[in-house]
């Protein structure tokens, strides 16, 4: 919490930009105490320059009279009472169009803003001048206010996580210019008019900033949505709507979404737009087991049928069982290939890629096992997407729990995955074990990417020799404004023993040393500033997303 000295400096602080900000609440016969907590959460603001405008559609006169005269005296604070109660949507369009700031933020009846809310909404404004969207995070807080809890910390946007829930929700401040352009809320989609007005904000906006820290709190009642998801279920089927429509505006016509079991959250299926050939480049370096294992599971379990296996071999690999060889060519699929170089695993694939020619390159690690039976489908329909640079899997140990969900830049100092150890049936932190969203990187074990990009990128980075050459191709990809996919659905067993404990002969352990120092040094900027797709907040000590300790670093 805040002290008193910082918000007295945040007061007297002057902005080269002081916009206006219009805070539109719809009320509808709110009870007195939450209305006076609401508008005494917004008076205590650091930042001053700001309007409420509240549009009142109560079937009573409570609220009327209450602010009338606890408020009257407050030229910031705009009152009126509505000929009808229009729901949601209606009250809030009503709120708006009292509005005369240049940005407009969300507030409902019975939530509040943390005192220092619009002061950092505007620090970020002056920072960036294309801030058309603003979001921070948000806690919970008891009916009494007596205690809060649940902080949901958020990553910077994240398109895809956006895609498969309404994770964005408070605080939310847009240009109010935007907000006019797209029409203001639709009725609609009433319980869920928040999702489709954020979906269509961040559609028009040049840019989306998120503030990590938690500045808005959802009061929890019996009637709220946040204390009682169940008392809105008319919203889940509108969310769908409002993720389907979007599609559809940004060139997503064919793409399906479906409802999970989880309130308010959702699965876009992509469609396959081209029938691309895919070359799977497995890499040889484990038993005859395991590539046998690998490559059966690829052959047997696929229902996408265009594509090739080029089964890649360093010039230091042990030859494979000669019978399974031919076994194998004889499939007219399967094609072995041996690199001159020796203990490189960028400089192998690399060569490899130069000896293919399929239009999209899949690297899988010889240890794994093909699941789920529309991998391909899957990977290549989310890659086809032009935002989209790479996309990776959900990879299991034998006994079913987490092996790979994503990775996290920053973790153990270099990079880590998330969740490992996890039940594969747990939904994760906040579904995240369940739902398609964005990484800043996923595993090499098993990833697709264009061979365009891959290219263009001039393939893996060969100084990295046996670690991290998989997110480093990933944090590059993220440099063109290409998006990392992490799909849930995507599954596949990992044989790799985790590396806690693994035995390396004395060179092995020096190549990866290298390999971490090299990775340090060409990402300093993000090791420093934190992954944009976790959160400052999160521990970088272990993958469970639990909060931060006092003791570790800023």
């Amino acid at each position: 919490m805040l002290t008193e000295e910082e918000l007295d400096r945040q007061r007297k602080t002057v902005f080269r930009t002081a916009p206006l900000i219009s805070i539109p609440v719809p009320l509808y016969n709110t009870p007195l105490p939450y209305l006076k907590e609401m508008i005494d959460s917004v008076l205590d603001q650091s930042y001053e320059n700001w309007e409420l405008c509240l549009a009142d559609g109560s079937s009573e006169n409570g609220p009327e009279q209450f602010v009338r005269d606890q408020y009257g005296k407050e030229t910031r604070i705009k009152y009126r009472r509505l000929d009808r109660n229009t729901g949601i949507a209606g009250n809030t369009n009503a709120a708006v169009a009292m509005a005369e700031g240049a940005y407009i933020g969300l507030l409902d009846h019975d939530d509040l803003l943390a005192p220092d809310a619009l002061f950092e909404v505007v620090q970020v404004i002056n920072r960036h001048p294309d801030a058309d969207a603003v979001y921070t995070d948000e806690d919970k807080v008891r009916d009494n206010l007596a205690k809060h809890f649940e902080p949901a910390f958020k990553p910077d946007f994240n398109l895809d996580l956006l895609r498969s829930c309404n994770y964005i929700c408070h605080f939310f401040v847009a240009k109010k210019c935007i907000v006019d352009g797209i029409g203001g809320f639709r009725s609609d989609f009433d319980g869920s008019q928040d999702y489709d007005f954020i979906l269509r904000c961040v559609e028009k906006a040049r840019a989306v900033y998120h503030i990590p820290k938690v500045l808005y709190h959802w009061r929890c009642h019996p009637d709220s949505v946040a204390g009682n998801p169940e008392s809105k279920l008319y919203a889940y089927e509108a969310g769908r709507r409002a993720v389907e429509e979007h599609l559809r505006r940004v060139g997503e016509p064919d793409a399906q979404v479906e409802r999970l079991p989880f309130w308010g959250h959702y699965r876009v299926n992509y469609p396959v737009k081209s029938r691309d050939r895919i070359d799977i480049l497995i890499s040889d370096r484990g038993s005859v087991r395991d590539l046998r294992r690998c490559v059966d599971s690829v052959l047997k379990k696929s229902t996408y049928d265009h594509y090739h296996i080029f089964i890649v071999g360093s010039a230091d690999t042990e030859q494979q069982d000669p019978a399974y060889q031919r076994e194998l060519l004889n499939t007219n699929r399967v094609t072995f290939l041996r690199s001159g170089r020796e203990k490189n695993e960028s400089a192998v694939y690399n060569d490899t890629v130069r000896q293919c020619d399929g239009q999209y390159l899949v690297f899988l690690h010889c240890d794994t096992e093909v699941i789920a039976p529309d991998w391909l489908e899957r990977m290549l329909a989310n890659c086809q997407r032009e935002e989209v640079g790479i996309v990776g899997a959900k990879l299991y140990f034998p006994n079913g729990s987490i092996s790979h969900a994503g990775v996290v830049v920053g973790m153990n100092e270099t990079a880590g995955s998330v969740m490992v150890g996890d039940s594969r049936r747990s939904p994760g932190y906040l579904n995240r074990l369940q739902i398609q969203l964005n990484y800043s990187a996923v595993t090499g074990d098993c990833m697709m990417i264009s061979r365009q990009l891959f290219e263009e990128m001039g393939g893996f980075d060969e100084n990295l020799n046996t670690e991290f050459y998989d997110t480093d191709l990933c944090l590059r990809a993220g440099e063109r404004d290409k998006r990392i996919v992490f799909d849930p659905k995507i599954e596949m067993y990992s044989y790799k023993p985790r590396k806690k404990g693994r035995r390396s002969d004395g060179a092995e352990t020096v190549r990866m040393q290298c390999d971490r120092q090299y990775f340090r040094d060409r990402w300093k900027g993000i090791l420093e500033k934190g992954d944009p797709c976790y959160n400052v907040n999160w521990t970088l000590e272990r993958g469970d997303f639990s909060i931060r300790r006092g003791n570790e670093d800023n």
